[in-house]
């Protein structure tokens, strides 16, 4: 690259390789420059979409977001096209998914059966997926329904208001997938509807992500 002011300005692209490979380095990532804008960002996703629900019409979907979609739109496409060997009767999927990221990666789990490694089992708020636990608590603050925390142990209103926030989708995925009473296989999600707002929760959310 030329040494000029204009070359100083263009960003320099590196190809990606494995930096985190002790305890050490995760201290040296935590302390960071890149570790605090990854979280600045997460944290302004969280405020951009608090109180808002995921069926809104006030939401702006960029050109960019719409490739994006396309794009996963394709590779559930190839999934439904190279179905795993020996599956028989026990494929399942829900075809109606809204073709979307978190629809993707639940149809890969359903499909190819993957579980997660060094899991965490019930002791994690989820055993594949966190984030949709923190926006969905944002989107719940405030929220048009006036739906209260405790109402995701119940069945009948997470299977009502799934497709409005990102937290009761996950729920019903959870409700779907597992079977046993809810505080025994989803402990702490079981615990945290006792917090009384959904602010709480989502900040609680977020130092747990953090951490």
């Amino acid at each position: 690259m030329a040494n000029t002011e204009e070359g100083l300005n263009q960003p320099q692209f590196i190809k990606p390789e494995r930096a985190i490979l002790n305890i050490g380095d995760v201290s040296t990532w935590l302390k960071s420059e890149a570790h605090y804008k990854y979280m600045k960002f997460i944290r302004q996703l969280n405020n951009s979409i608090r109180g808002i629900s995921t069926d809104s019409s006030d939401i702006f979907v960029s050109e960019n977001v719409k490739k994006i979609i396309e794009m996963l739109d394709l590779f559930q496409k190839w999934i439904e096209e190279y179905p795993p060997e020996d599956m028989g009767t026990q494929r399942f999927g829900n075809k109606s998914y809204r073709k979307c990221y978190l629809s993707l990666v639940k149809f890969l789990q359903c499909i190819y059966r993957m579980e997660p490694a060094g899991s965490r089992g019930v002791h994690a708020i989820d055993d594949f997926q966190f984030l949709p636990f923190l926006f969905g608590s944002s989107q719940l603050i405030d929220n048009k329904y006036r739906l209260i925390p405790d109402y995701y142990l119940r069945p009948e209103m997470v299977s009502q208001y799934k497709n409005d926030n990102l937290f009761f989708e996950a729920i019903q995925y959870i409700n779907e997938t597992k079977t046993g009473p809810f505080y025994e296989h989803s402990n702490q999600l079981y615990n945290i509807s006792a917090v009384q707002t959904w602010e709480r929760i989502n900040e609680g959310m977020f130092k747990m992500y953090e951490g």
